[in-house]
C-alpha cells in the first residue's frame, strides 16, 4: 500500500510514535520546489492506464508462477552479517539519542530489509522462471532492499521529530502525555 500526503495530514494516521505503528511504515518525504509542471496530454507516449494494466499482467503472471512453484528465499551468511551487523550499529547509535519509541523504527526496518529482499529474489525467481524451491537472494538484491530501507529509516527518523510537533498541535493529550515525559511544540 502506498499512501501520500502532508506531513500535518500524517497526524491523523499517527497520533502518536508509542503505539508502535509509526515504526510499522517505510517513509519517503520530499520538498518539492514550486515549478509548473506542463499538463499537456502527450499522445505519442502509453498512457498510465495501458502502462499499469501491462504491469499488472506482468505481476499477476509472476504470481501465477510463484504459486506453482513454492519458495524457500535465503540471503548468504554474509549478507545475514552485513544485516545484522548493521542494524545492530543503528539501534546502538539511536539508543545514544535516548528516544526509545525509535528502537522499534530500527528493529522493524531490518525485518522490513530482509521482506524486501524476499520480494526482489522472489520476483527475480519468477521473470528468470527459476523453477528450484530454495533460491539464495543475490548481493544486488540484497543490497538494494539494504539501499531503500536505509533512505527510509533517515525519512522515518525526520518525520519522528516532527510528528511529535504536529501530534501534540492536533492531539495535545495523547502527544503531551507519556508517563513522566512531555513534548514541547516549539
Amino acid at each position: 500500500m502506498a499512501l501520500s500526503g502532508t506531513p500535518d495530514q500524517l497526524s491523523n494516521l499517527i497520533t502518536n510514535k508509542r503505539d508502535g505503528l509509526f515504526s510499522r511504515f517505510l517513509f519517503m518525504t520530499f520538498f518539492a520546489k514550486p515549478v509548473w509542471r506542463c499538463v499537456t496530454p502527450d499522445y505519442e507516449t502509453i498512457s498510465t492506464d495501458e502502462f499499469f494494466k501491462a504491469e499488472g499482467e506482468e505481476v499477476l503472471n509472476n504470481f501465477d508462477y510463484l504459486q506453482m512453484h513454492p519458495t524457500d528465499v535465503r540471503l548468504t551468511p554474509k549478507q545475514w552479517n552485513k544485516l545484522n551487523g548493521h542494524f545492530g550499529n543503528e539501534l546502538t547509535q539511536i539508543s545514544a539519542e535516548n528516544d526509545i519509541t525509535l528502537h522499534s523504527v530500527v528493529k522493524r526496518h531490518g525485518f522490513m530489509t530482509f521482506r524486501i529482499a524476499m520480494i526482489l529474489t522472489a520476483q527475480r525467481k519468477a521473470e528468470d522462471k527459476n523453477p528450484a524451491k530454495t533460491v539464495y537472494c543475490t548481493d544486488d538484491d540484497f543490497l538494494t532492499a539494504l539501499s531503500i530501507v536505509e533512505c527510509c529509516i533517515e525519512h522515518s527518523y525526520l518525520l519522528s521529530t516532527r510528528t511529535a510537533r504536529i501530534c501534540l498541535r492536533h492531539h495535545p493529550c495523547q502527544s503531551a502525555q507519556a508517563g513522566n515525559r512531555s513534548y514541547s511544540a516549539n
